[in-house]
């Protein structure tokens, strides 16, 4: 059984709880790497391409972290459990074979396994921390390719360069989302996209974190483009970013 990957030391800033719903990319050998030759490390639709090594610079911080120690081509958390890209049969046009011929027990089991084992522990994290701080923040974090025809949800795309960071949000997160821009921007990015290239508004994608959170803690995705954190220098920079915005507005005095 795959676990989630989960940092729970206790933090020094208690007001802040990070996850990654994307940062793994194991494969269960029982799988036998789905049926297919790929390296799930280096493609984004196996895992959300330098996320972890921004996890780890984050926990070094001081932030607690949690994170999928899986592939998502095995099952995506990050998705809701009717969609098609749940547990994706074809990605960029590649058969994923252990995925178009899983049955539904095997279905099944994947989401108790990966999908509920996933929330279950994060629910009972995030439970406790909003107990002991009132304003606990929650962010999470991805990466996303720097130009895709066809996304990860299926949809077709105008194929333009996306931006360097991506802030999506819920109408209530507004002023929060505009604050990181801001900060973004001071440090010279200005090709920030405010719910581009997907929306957290939009009822066509939805996604869990914001269903299950959102209504009572302020929460932030953030994506970085991936081809800017796949070298250590790239994620030790923007981890540093990021985590001065945090400083900056989240734990300001």
């Amino acid at each position: 059984m795959i676990r989630p990957l989960s940092r729970t030391t206790k933090a020094t800033f208690p007001e802040f709880f990070i996850t990654a719903e994307h940062a793994g990319f194991a494969v269960p050998r029982t799988l036998n790497n789905l049926g297919c030759d790929l390296d799930f490390s280096a493609v984004h639709f196996g895992c959300d391409v330098g996320v972890a090594g921004i996890m780890r610079e984050l926990h070094g911080f001081g932030a607690e972290t949690y994170e999928s120690n899986y592939s998502r081509a095995i099952l995506d958390p990050n998705r809701a459990l009717d969609s098609k890209t749940l547990i994706p049969a074809v990605q960029d046009g590649i058969t994923l074979p252990a995925n178009t011929s899983i049955t539904p027990e095997e279905r099944q089991e994947r989401i108790r396994i990966l999908y509920d084992g996933y929330y279950d522990p994060l629910d009972a994290l995030i439970n406790k921390r909003a107990q002991e701080h009132e304003n606990l923040f929650i962010l999470s974090v991805h990466s996303m390719e720097r130009r895709l025809e066809v996304d990860s949800l299926g949809y077709k795309t105008d194929g333009a360069i996306r931006p360097r960071i991506a802030l999506l949000f819920r109408d209530k997160e507004q002023a929060l989302a505009e604050n990181f821009a801001t900060f973004f921007q001071a440090r010279g990015i200005d090709d920030i996209g405010m719910n581009v290239p997907y929306s957290a508004k939009d009822p066509d994608h939805p996604f869990p974190l914001f269903e299950k959170y959102q209504q009572r803690l302020p929460m932030l995705l953030l994506e970085f483009r991936n081809d800017l954190i796949r070298d250590e220098a790239g994620i030790k920079t923007h981890a540093r970013l990021l985590w001065d915005a945090v400083q900056a507005i989240i734990l300001k005095p």
